[in-house]
């Protein structure tokens, strides 16, 4: 006996607890209000509540051809457009995509600050995160275009991005978990259980691009450093060379899919080295003329907080 799948499909069978919308379907989530609330087609970003810090053999030779692409052309740098923009590129033969990034709402780590702590492991959203999604999908119903959702393969990011996105999940869109845009494995709040724990509590999610069911991310870094104990440091934020293969590989998984609307749900760090960071993201992505859009990605994200922009590959 499970809870229904348009309401988020819960297992009763999972130890963990959550927090689940007590009742309403997706449907019952939207606004009476068709008005966007602030977000315009033509505007670059929108922010929402501001509150800190096996594989298919088809799907993955493509993208493997994407990330040599991206490896033998990172001169020419991912360019990020206002979405405004969109049209002008796509009638000057530019390849793009219209992104969401989607930092993931507040988590139980966020509040306690405790990310070293066994309990906050994976960790889950609050009922305040919970509420967050609930705000941000009165904006997500008019993302009509969205043909695919993206989510980090961590607990509160697959809960973000059900609660975010209820009406896409409702209406058959996939929901699709990827190892790269997890968050920065630094502590433990930052490893995830294993997929088949994750599936069992979240069926409606496709896992079916993730290699491991263990999380051999965490493996390698607790072997190379040793535990939480034992190392009180950062562990990948100090691993530039492959935070930069991490995001080459986002964006070649981006280039390599066929649909032009994407929503991706993510964590602070993992968008904060990609976009910001003078370390790595300076030299993976270009904003064009656009000091106010660099300038606007060169801030933090805040829980539940959603920029849209289109992402050019040329």
């Amino acid at each position: 006996n499970t809870f229904n799948q348009s309401r988020f499909c819960l297992s009763k069978t999972s130890t963990r607890k959550y927090s689940v919308a007590p009742t309403p379907s997706a449907r019952d989530l939207l606004p009476k209000n068709p008005s966007l609330s602030g977000f315009s087609k033509n505007s670059g970003l929108v922010g929402i509540l501001n509150t800190r810090p096996r594989v298919q053999t088809s799907s993955n030779s493509r993208a493997s051809f994407a990330v040599q692409q991206l490896h033998t052309t990172m001169d020419n740098k991912i360019k990020l457009y206002t979405l405004d923009k969109k049209q002008e590129l796509e009638t000057s033969g530019v390849e793009c995509k219209i992104v969401h990034f989607v930092r993931h709402a507040q988590g139980t780590h966020n509040v306690s600050k405790g990310y070293r702590l066994p309990e906050n492991h994976d960790a889950l959203l609050t009922d305040v995160g919970v509420e967050q999604c609930r705000k941000l999908s009165e904006q997500t119903v008019h993302l009509e275009g969205i043909e695919l959702v993206v989510t980090s393969p961590l607990t509160r990011t697959i809960q973000t991005s059900i609660h975010s996105f209820p009406k896409h999940l409702e209406d058959g869109v996939k929901f699709l978990a990827l190892e790269e845009v997890r968050e920065t494995v630094n502590f433990l709040c930052d490893g995830r259980r294993t997929i088949g724990e994750i599936k069992a509590d979240f069926p409606m999610i496709d896992y079916s691009v993730l290699q491991h069911d263990h999380d051999s991310v965490w493996k390698k870094y607790e072997d190379a450093f040793g535990s939480q104990e034992e190392h009180t440091g950062y562990r990948e934020s100090d691993d530039v060379k492959h935070m930069s293969e991490r995001a080459i590989k986002f964006f070649a998984f981006l280039r390599s899919r066929p649909e032009s609307e994407i929503g991706v749900v993510t964590h602070s760090c993992f968008l904060w080295t990609t976009f910001a960071d003078s370390q790595l993201g300076n030299s993976l992505v270009a904003y064009p003329d656009d000091p106010e859009l660099q300038a606007k990605m060169e801030t933090w994200f805040d829980n539940c907080e959603m920029r849209s922009f289109v992402v050019a590959f040329a």
